[in-house]
C-alpha cells in the first residue's frame, strides 16, 4: 500500500524513542508470538515462527507510543492473566474484547487443536487509557520524521537490484531494504465512534497466526481519520495510514540486526524455540515474529 509505514526491525532491539518523540497513536495493535511453556502445546503442529519471553513483550513502551486510546492484544488461554496484568502496567483498562469464530470454505466451524478443548475461535482484548482530566496531556505543533523501510529496487548497470548489491556487501540473508524518511504531520486525538460495532468476526480460517481484515475494518471503524500502530505486523497486515512494525513486514528477509547476529553467532537476539526456550541456526533461519 502506497500511504503504509513499514519498520522491519526486532521489536525487542529497535530504538523505539524514534517512533515515540515523532507521534503518539489512537490505536496500538499486537499479536504478540508468545512463548508455549509445555512440551508439546500444541499437540504436534509445527509453529512457524520464534517467541519471546513475557519479560520482553512487557518491557514494550507501550505507555509511551500513547497517552490516550486503545490497545488491542490477541492473547491465547495461556496468557490471559499475564495480558491483564499488561494491560494494568501500562495503564489501560480493559474494556472489552472481540471474538474471532472461524469457519471454513463451508460456513462451518473450522476446529482445530487445543490443549483441552479443540479450539475454532480467537480473541482480543480491548483496553483503553484515559487522560486525567486535571493534567491533560500536551503534544507537540511541529512536524517530526520517522523512517519507513522499503525494498530496494532498482537495477545498476550490471542489472543487479540494490538488495543484491546488500546482500553481497553484507552475506546471506541480510535486510535487502533501506531506510526513507517520511513527515508526520503533528498528532491529534482522533474522537472515537464508540458502540457501532460488533464484537464478533465470523470468518474464514487464515494461515498459521493471520487475524482476520475485518479487525482492522473495526479498528477503523471504532476510531476513524486515527493513527494506527501495529506491533508485530507482517507483510500482509500492512495498509494505508497504519504504522506497522516487525521483523516481516518487508517479506525481504531477516532485518539487518538479525542477519549480523546469525553470521556472527548464528542466533537471533532474544528469539525462543521451543519449550525449551532454544534457539538453533537451523530454527533462527526460518522467518521469525519480533
Amino acid at each position: 500500500p502506497n500511504q503504509c509505514i513499514p519498520i522491519h526491525v526486532n521489536v525487542t532491539l529497535y530504538d523505539w524513542t524514534r517512533l515515540i518523540e515523532a507521534t503518539k497513536f489512537d490505536v496500538i495493535m499486537m499479536d504478540p508470538p508468545w512463548q508455549l511453556a509445555t512440551a508439546n502445546p500444541t499437540r504436534g503442529v509445527a509453529l512457524g515462527y520464534s517467541q519471546l519471553t513475557d519479560e520482553d513483550i512487557k518491557n514494550l513502551p507501550i505507555d509511551s507510543l500513547q497517552t490516550e486510546g486503545y490497545l488491542l492484544i490477541w492473547v491465547i488461554n495461556a496468557k490471559y492473566k499475564l495480558s491483564i496484568d499488561m494491560f494494568k502496567k501500562w495503564g489501560y483498562d480493559i474494556v472489552d474484547e472481540i471474538v474471532w469464530v472461524k469457519s471454513t470454505v463451508n460456513r462451518r466451524l473450522a476446529k482445530s487443536h487445543g490443549y483441552y478443548l479443540q479450539h475454532a475461535k480467537e480473541v482480543c482484548l480491548v483496553g483503553k487509557k484515559r487522560t486525567d482530566p486535571k493534567n491533560p496531556p500536551t503534544y507537540s505543533k511541529e512536524p517530526t520524521i520517522v523512517y519507513t523501510t522499503v525494498p530496494l529496487e532498482d537495477e545498476n548497470e550490471e542489472g543487479e537490484t540494490a538488495a543484491q548489491q546488500q546482500q553481497e556487501e553484507e552475506g546471506e540473508g541480510a535486510a535487502a531494504a533501506t531506510l526513507r524518511p517520511v513527515e508526520m504531520v503533528p498528532f491529534t486525538p482522533a474522537p472515537a465512534r464508540e458502540g457501532v460495532e460488533c464484537d464478533i468476526i465470523f470468518s474464514e480460517r487464515r494461515g498459521q497466526s493471520q487475524k482476520p481484515e475485518e479487525i482492522y475494518h473495526i479498528v477503523e471503524s471504532l476510531v476513524p481519520n486515527g493513527r494506527y500502530l501495529e506491533i508485530f505486523a507482517r507483510k500482509n497486515n500492512l495498509r494505508d495510514f497504519w504504522v506497522s512494525v516487525g521483523n516481516e513486514v518487508t517479506g525481504t528477509g531477516h532485518p539487518k540486526e538479525d542477519a549480523m547476529e546469525l553470521a556472527k553467532h548464528g542466533r537471533i537476539a532474544n528469539a525462543k524455540y521451543g519449550a525449551g526456550g532454544s534457539t538453533s541456526f537451523a530454527a533462527a533461519v526460518n522467518k521469525g515474529r519480533r
